[in-house]
């Protein structure tokens, strides 16, 4: 890992590590409220101070960080379900 405020040496790293075939996940000068994981808590507090709000829940489960302990797909099909339901 590298943590750096400084965006040119970032930049460089990243060049220096794809010629190795690693991908650098660059997140510099993300907002952490911007990030998906902080979108997936937004959704989760939504879905746990708005009991019975159908929006909120399908949110929930349609986004794509939520996995429960199951397959993506297995949350997908659930969360299509409930769709149906509600």
């Amino acid at each position: 890992a590298l943590v750096t405020g400084d965006r040119a040496l970032a930049r460089r790293v990243s060049v220096e590590l794809l010629r190795f075939g690693v991908v650098a996940d660059d997140s510099g000068g993300t907002p952490l409220i911007n990030t998906p994981a902080a979108g997936l808590l937004r959704l989760a507090l939504q879905a746990a101070f708005r009991p019975g709000d159908p929006v909120a829940l399908l949110s929930l489960l349609k986004h794509p960080l939520l996995g429960l302990g199951l397959e993506r797909t297995s949350v997908r099909h659930a969360a299509e379900i409930v769709e149906l339901v509600v």
